[in-house]
């Protein structure tokens, strides 16, 4: 079983565009989730996909996104 733990979220504002050409914009919850090789962002709340994933020793790691270590809890 591979565990996994929400470690980090943030909101993005997209822009949506309906079939009259009419424009909305819309804020959009994103969760980052630690795994056991990786950290992986996914829309919420459901996304078949994620829309990252980021290896450790990955520079461009998104830390700035991640809760503050006591909001993470590892049961």
């Amino acid at each position: 079983m591979e565990y996994q733990f929400r470690i980090g979220s943030e909101k993005k504002l997209f822009e949506f565009t309906d079939s009259d050409g009419k424009k909305r914009y819309e804020y959009v919850d994103f969760t980052y989730i630690l795994s056991p090789y990786d950290v992986r962002l996914w829309c919420d709340p459901t996304s078949e996909e994620p829309d990252g994933i980021w290896r450790f020793d990955d520079e461009n790691l998104p830390v700035m996104s991640f809760y503050n270590p006591e909001k993470i809890f590892l049961i």
